[in-house]
C-alpha cells in the first residue's frame, strides 16, 4: 500500500509540470518550440481577439473582456477537444509512464544514493556486526548490512527493505554508547526495517533531498560566478532564498508519506528487543552530544535523533529562518522518553515565520516573471500581468493550503503510543 502511495506521489509531482505546459501554451505558444512541442490553439483565438480589442484604461474595462467572450462557443470547442478520448488516454498513459521510470529508479537505488551521499562504507567492527545479527535473529528478519557514515555527530539511520536492509552508524555513536545502549539503537533501526518504514523513508529522503540540494547548488554557483567568498553574506542569502522556495515543496512530499507516529511505534517495539532504560539512556546521550552538523534537512526523519538544531541564522544583523521546522516530523527526545514512561507531552512547531519568508520569496519570483515578460514584449500589458499574477498567487495559495492541512493533520495524528 505504501508503494502505491509513493507512486501516486510521483504522479502528483508531474501534474504541476503538465499544468505549466498548458499555461505556456496559452500565453506563449512559441516558448514550447524550445521543447519540441506544438499545440494548436485555434480553439482559443476568440479569447485573444476579444482581449486585444479592449483597451484597458480602468478596472471596469476588464469586465468588458469577459462580457464579450462567447462562452457557449468556447464550451463547444472545449468539449470537442475533450471528445478525443483516445488522445486523452494516451496522454494519461504517457504521464503514468513518465512517473513510473523515475519511481522505479528511486525505488531500486535510493539506498545507494543515500549511502554515497554520506560516504558510508562497510563497517569492519566484528563485535558490532555480531550484535546486529543477534538482534536481527531476535526480530526474525534477515540480518541487514552494517555501514559507518562520514559524519561528526553520533547518530544512526536505516535504509532499504527487509531483504535488502542496511543500518548506517557513525563512528562518534559507536564511541559514545556502551554495548547495551548501542544494541538498543540497532534494535530500533531493525524495527524500522521490519515494519517497512525504512524503505519508504529512504525513497522519500532521496527525492526530497535532491530538491532541497538546489539551495546548495545555488550557493556554489554564486561563489563560482563571483558573488563573494564562502563566508560572505551574498552567497548565503542566495542559498536561503532558494531554500525558501524549495523547502515547503520538499517538506510536503515528506509529510505526505511519513508520519511522526512511526517514531513512537518504533520506540515501543524496540523495547521488546532490548532494555527500555538502555534506549532512554542512548537517546539522552545522543541528544546532548549533537551539536551543529550540516545535514540535508530533508533527511532529518531518517535519523534516530533529529540532527537539526538551528531554527534561524543571523546574516547582516537579520535573523533568517533555516526552514528546519518545516521538516520536524520527529517528536523531541523528551517527548519520546515521556512516552516510553507512560507520560504525554504535546509537540509544538513554529511554521508561521518560515512560511511567511517563503511567501515573500515567491513575491520576488512573481515580480521577476512579470518584469521578464514585460521586457520580452517591450510593452506593459495590465491584463496580461494581472492574469499571470492571479494564476501564480492562486496556485501558491492552493499549495500553501494543502501544506498546512497535511502538516497539521500529521501533527495531530502523531500521538504517543503507550509502552
Amino acid at each position: 500500500m505504501k508503494i502505491v502511495r509513493l507512486y501516486l506521489l510521483w504522479l502528483l509531482l508531474l501534474l504541476p509540470v503538465v499544468a505549466l505546459l498548458f499555461v505556456l501554451a496559452f500565453f506563449e505558444p512559441n516558448l514550447l518550440k524550445v521543447f519540441g512541442l506544438k499545440i494548436n490553439l485555434e480553439n482559443f483565438k476568440d479569447i485573444g481577439n476579444v482581449v486585444e480589442s479592449v483597451k484597458v484604461k480602468d478596472v471596469k474595462d476588464i469586465a468588458e473582456i469577459f462580457k464579450n467572450i462567447s462562452y457557449d462557443a468556447l464550451l463547444d470547442k472545449l468539449s470537442l477537444v475533450l471528445s478525443y478520448k483516445r488522445m486523452l488516454l494516451m496522454a494519461l498513459g504517457a504521464l503514468a509512464l513518465a512517473a513510473f521510470i523515475p519511481f522505479l529508479i528511486f525505488y531500486l537505488l535510493s539506498d545507494r544514493i543515500l549511502l554515497r551521499w554520506y560516504r558510508a562504507r562497510e563497517l569492519d567492527d566484528v563485535a558490532v556486526r555480531r550484535m546486529v545479527e543477534e538482534v536481527a535473529r531476535k526480530a526474525d528478519i534477515y540480518p541487514p548490512e552494517v555501514f559507518v557514515a562520514d559524519l561528526t555527530m553520533p547518530n544512526a539511520f536505516a535504509l532499504g527493505s527487509e531483504r535488502r536492509g542496511k543500518i548506517v552508524l557513525t563512528k562518534p555513536l559507536i564511541d559514545l554508547l556502551d554495548e547495551g545502549e548501542l544494541k538498543a539503537v540497532i534494535a530500533r533501526e531493525i524495527v524500522h526495517i521490519r515494519s517497512g518504514d525504512s524503505l519508504i523513508n529512504s525513497n522519500v529522503a532521496a527525492l526530497a533531498g535532491i530538491i532541497t540540494s538546489l539551495s546548495t547548488l545555488a550557493f556554489w554557483a554564486s561563489l563560482l560566478t563571483g558573488f563573494g567568498q564562502e563566508d560572505d553574506p551574498a552567497p548565503n542569502l542566495i542559498k536561503l532564498f532558494v531554500m525558501s522556495l524549495v523547502a515547503p515543496v520538499a517538506a510536503l512530499i515528506i509529510h505526505l508519506m511519513v508520519s511522526g507516529k512511526q517514531e513512537y511505534l518504533a520506540d515501543k517495539q524496540c523495547v521488546e528487543l532490548c532494555e527500555k532504560e538502555k534506549l532512554v539512556s542512548a537517546l539522552e546521550k545522543i541528544d546532548k552530544a549533537i551539536n551543529c552538523c550540516k545535514v540535508n534537512p530533508a533527511h532529518s526523519h531518517l535519523f534516530v535523533v533529529n540532527p537539526l538544531k538551528e531554527e534561524s541564522v543571523t546574516i547582516l544583523d537579520f535573523r533568517i529562518p533555516t526552514y528546519s521546522s518545516l521538516f520536524s516530523l520527529q517528536p523531541s527526545v523528551s517527548q519520546r522518553i515521556k512516552a516510553l514512561r507512560g507520560e504525554v507531552e504535546k509537540k509544538r512547531v513554529k511554521v508561521l515565520r518560515p512560511t511567511s519568508f517563503s511567501l515573500m520569496s515567491h513575491m520576488v519570483v512573481l515580480f521577476a516573471i512579470v518584469a521578464a515578460d514585460t521586457f520580452n514584449r517591450k510593452d506593459f500589458d495590465f491584463v496580461r500581468a494581472a492574469t499571470i499574477s492571479t494564476a501564480y498567487m492562486g496556485a501558491l495559495f492552493i499549495f500553501l493550503l494543502l501544506f498546512f492541512i497535511v502538516f497539521f493533520v500529521r501533527l495531530r495524528s502523531a500521538q504517543p503510543v503507550e509502552c
